[in-house]
């Protein structure tokens, strides 16, 4: 099983590549973060920061992945104008994006030494996102909340910044009128791993939408 898991990946590598070199599309430019994304890691200040320069990058983002998706074939027409169908169209998309990487040693190991003590039992799987797949994962997201937000405008961002142990903190989040904080890049990274794990769902991006608006509201 392991064999054949390894080669599902190599061939969606070598597919991707192929797409890459066929110049179908112009290039994309990956997103590149003040810091490392290590939130548990960071300092106060430094989480400050990140989240200011969140909510700034979100229009510049969103024009970004619209060029860039406009320029592969069959999805010249789409617009990033903040619609349900819209999700529909770029999960489609986006489906064929996702690609992984194999994880060092050393990698494992960091993830072992940071985790809590339950998840030392764990297996760390030995395939990560690839980097491209990340920085579009953080643009999915951040298309994602604007989608949410339009629909109702009185949800906004915030920061998480205790417990220390909350799977959110240091990131921002959208709240609304309901207890519950929405992490949007988060929820793409997830989506996307399930992808990578050959669960696919064309249509993920939009029910994500349609789960997180009523929660946000509730």
């Amino acid at each position: 099983m392991n064999r054949f898991i390894n080669y599902l990946h190599k061939m969606a590598f070598l597919s991707f590549l192929f797409r890459e070199d066929n110049g179908m599309h112009i290039e994309y430019n990956l997103i590149h973060p003040p810091f490392p994304l290590k939130f548990r890691e960071m300092g106060r200040a430094n989480a400050k920061q990140y989240f200011e320069w969140f909510q700034e990058q979100i229009p510049i983002r969103i024009t970004v992945v619209q060029e860039y998706i406009k320029s592969f074939p069959n999805y010249h027409d789409w617009e990033a104008n903040l619609t349900p169908i819209s999700l529909e169209v770029l999960g489609s998309w986006f489906i064929d994006r996702i690609t992984t990487r194999l994880r060092s040693k050393d990698e494992i190991d960091s993830i072992y030494v940071n985790a809590p003590g339950w998840f030392k039992n764990l297996e760390v799987p030995e395939y990560d996102l690839s980097i491209m797949t990340e920085s579009l994962c953080i643009d999915m997201g951040m298309y994602l909340s604007q989608v949410i937000v339009h629909k109702n405008e009185k949800l906004h961002w915030e920061m998480i910044t205790r417990p220390k142990r909350h799977i959110d903190y240091h990131q921002p989040v959208l709240l609304g009128q309901g207890k519950v904080p929405c992490n949007p890049v988060r929820l793409v990274r997830v989506y996307a791993y399930k992808i990578a794990n050959g669960n696919l769902q064309k249509e993920g991006l939009k029910e994500l939408y349609e789960i997180w608006s009523k929660i946000l509201y509730e």
